[in-house]
């Protein structure tokens, strides 16, 4: 029986499109740099390639924020610092408020039956002011964020954090649910705990996780169907 729910937060319960898409434009108008999708898809492989780097533990957290606008300013021969832009940035992330549909209704009716904690690769300061601004926060008793663990999901040892810091389960008593097949969907099979994959735009799998939903309000039935 399932005890214990570790949610995702980007993209399975707050809109990081939308905040990405919100920050972006404030800041892409705050240093003069016309909104379009040229330049949204230049900031964006810069971004990708930095996360790509990350996730595989080649470059450090800073490395994703100290160069993505430095790098993406020099490659649009823009005279901008881009430190101070990568600042109001993370502002205005932790600003944006949009959350993925069913996502506060289905935290509400679990909340009494199940222990719900959040394991989130991010920026402490950023995820928490989002926790904070949505009132997202307190449905978890505890907050795994990887820049305070100082690894990310995949990698185990983010989940051998989690798994200590809840010495009264096993790990068959947990759940990891997420949309993301490299980072949570993996990171849960490498640390041998059961996976829920939500995939609202039902693409194909490369990582076979034990479940999948395709919206947030089937995961009440699914747990009770495994329990």
């Amino acid at each position: 029986m399932k005890k214990v729910l570790l949610f995702d937060l980007d993209d399975t319960l707050l809109d990081f499109k939308a905040a990405e898409a919100y920050g972006l434009e404030k800041v892409f108008t705050r240093y003069g740099v016309p909104y379009t999708p040229a330049k949204i898809a230049n900031y964006q492989t810069i971004n990708h390639k930095l996360w790509q780097q990350y996730e595989a533990g080649k470059i450090p957290r800073e490395g994703i924020t100290g160069e993505r606008f430095p790098r993406f300013f020099a490659a649009e021969g823009i005279d901008a610092n881009g430190l101070l832009a990568e600042d109001a940035y993370r502002t205005y992330l932790g600003e944006a408020k949009k959350e993925i549909p069913g996502a506060r209704a289905l935290l509400t009716q679990l909340q009494a039956d199940y222990e719900l904690c959040l394991v989130t690769n991010g920026v402490a300061q950023t995820q928490k002011a989002r926790l904070a601004n949505t009132g997202f926060g307190a449905f978890f008793s505890h907050v795994f964020i990887s820049e305070e663990l100082a690894c990310q999901k995949p990698d185990p040892r983010f989940f051998q954090q989690v798994v200590a810091a809840l010495p009264h389960y096993q790990k068959a008593e947990m759940l990891v649910i997420g949309d993301s097949l490299t980072s949570d969907i993996q990171g849960g099979q490498d640390s041998q705990i059961e996976t829920v994959w939500f995939n609202p735009r039902r693409e194909k799998a490369t990582i076979a996780p034990t479940f999948e939903i395709h919206a947030l309000k089937d995961l009440p039935n699914l747990l009770q169907k495994i329990s």
